[in-house]
């Protein structure tokens, strides 16, 4: 006990120099300790919900891109349907329109500078070898500068 009896002179002669203690310090310590564990305590939980939110948002997030990429796949298989039934499309205009130049025995001004658009436009949707047989048959059928143009109008 004699250790007591020398903490306690040694906590008199600091209370009566500096108005505190040794026991007064380490209350004030512990209080103080105690009040950064706390606030340390709340921002862990306030980071912990910021943390689930974020995780939430990064979730809501990731479903709304998988529902973007159906959509994608989905419009990317649209437009190459479309692109098929244009290229389809081309594909029968230059048909028709070759069968009716190739059986009359000439095209018109107008009609060549019509069919050049039609073939040059199937041929960017990769339109294939029919489109330029045809083409070069029609190409070198006579041209008669009659109907809608005339040549000085087709450029």
């Amino acid at each position: 006990m004699d250790w007591l009896n020398s903490l306690m002179e040694i906590n008199s002669v600091l209370l009566s120099l500096f108005g505190i203690g040794i026991f007064g310090g380490l209350y004030k310590l512990t209080k103080n300790t105690m009040k950064i564990v706390k606030e340390k305590k709340e921002e862990n939980k306030q980071n912990k919900e910021i943390l689930h939110q974020l995780f939430l948002n990064d979730t809501k997030q990731d479903e709304r891109l998988k529902e973007l990429e159906k959509y994608n796949k989905m419009a990317d298989r649209r437009t190459e349907y479309l692109s098929k039934a244009q290229k389809a499309t081309l594909h029968n205009a230059i048909w028709n329109k070759s069968e009716i130049y190739l059986a009359r025995g000439y095209v018109t001004i107008g009609e060549l500078n019509n069919f050049d658009i039609l073939y040059h436009a199937y041929k960017a949707v990769e339109g294939n070898h029919t489109g330029d047989m045809l083409h070069a048959k029609v190409k070198a059928l006579p041209v008669k500068d009659e109907g809608i143009l005339s040549r000085k109008e087709v450029r």
